[in-house]
């Protein structure tokens, strides 16, 4: 990847009638469908979305192309033609306890082929820049008894989606070259409206007010709110010093999974159900339960370096964690 500083591609913010058009992949899902409205909306950015279905809640503003086989190389040609930078937010999403023979090949076939088809088509339509949301997952899972993760860490995927993200990096760091500037994004876990998962299942039993063990997790967990992270990644599209690098974005304030339990609850007005389990209990539960791998998930510490963005972009998240938005 290229040196800070050293970017012969920058993408300047448009000024009047003819700002850089910017195509976002997977814009129905949930951070693209975030992100094309906030982008639209600042009318700094011309935005067009590729994806199988219309959003009927995007402002008129996005160009909306709605296509039925987004691999096919004449669809992906026409998607970014004029323009300036691509988002590329699609991609197979993680999935808990995905014990399929198939899985890695699954996971392969979106977030590594897919990618470099899209890739390709962008350098032959002169695209300037091409940012790739991929996960810290990459990094790894843990970070017990060691310093926060870095964007310049030796890569350790533990799972078939994390080495997914990690080719795909790769794969694009070779395919784009000097020809195309390219913007690695390794979100940790990433939380707001509409968040799926096991976040939501949370989220959902934390309003239910069912009794959660959880109340004795004291390790340290960085996360992103998804207007963080929409913030960033438009920080990302014009910054010349985010040129060729890798960031691992985040809220620059960790929690405790008892902190967060605490933190959600106050944010959708209810009382936690919180109760002392020792941890040891979970993960022996979590063993004869066969879900050993999620518990300790659950359980250990996984931090993110608070001060590369800062050092690097000059950016910090402007919203407040779990912050109300009503």
């Amino acid at each position: 990847m290229l040196a800070p500083g050293s970017s012969s591609l920058a993408v300047s913010e448009g000024v009047g009638s003819n700002p850089p058009l910017v195509l976002i992949t997977g814009a129905n899902g949930f951070v693209g469908s975030r992100l094309a409205p906030w982008l639209a909306s600042s009318g700094k950015f011309r935005v067009r979305t590729l994806s199988r279905y219309r959003n009927f809640s995007f402002p008129e503003q996005v160009d909306q192309s709605v296509v039925a086989h987004p691999f096919d190389a004449a669809v992906l040609a026409e998607a970014v033609n004029g323009v300036d930078v691509v988002i590329h937010c699609a991609g197979r999403a993680h999935v808990m306890d995905d014990t399929s023979g198939s899985s890695l090949q699954s996971y392969r076939d979106i977030n590594v082929d897919y990618s470099l088809r899209l890739a390709r088509a962008a350098m032959s339509a002169g695209v300037n820049r091409f940012i790739y949301l991929s996960s810290v997952k990459v990094n790894g899972e843990c970070t017990d008894g060691r310093a926060p993760f870095h964007p310049l860490d030796t890569p350790m995927p533990e799972d078939a989606y994390g080495l997914s993200k990690w080719e795909a990096e790769q794969a694009l760091s070779e395919t784009l070259g000097d020809q195309c500037e390219l913007v690695v994004v390794r979100p940790p876990l990433i939380y707001g409206e509409g968040v799926k998962g096991n976040f939501a299942r949370l989220q959902t039993a934390i309003i239910a007010r069912k009794p959660l063990p959880l109340g004795l997790l004291i390790n340290k967990r960085s996360l992103i709110s998804l207007p963080n992270l929409v913030d960033f990644i438009e920080c990302c599209l014009t910054h010349p010093q985010a040129a060729g690098r890798v960031f691992i974005p985040c809220d620059q304030q960790d929690f405790s999974v008892r902190e967060m339990v605490r933190q959600l609850a106050y944010t959708n007005n209810v009382r936690p159900l919180l109760l002392p389990v020792p941890v040891w209990c979970l993960k022996l539960a979590g063993r004869l339960l066969g879900r050993s791998e999620a518990v300790g998930r659950l359980c250990g510490s996984l931090r993110v370096d608070h001060a590369h963005t800062a050092d690097w972009l000059g950016w910090s998240a402007p919203f407040t964690p779990f912050e109300k938005t009503s």
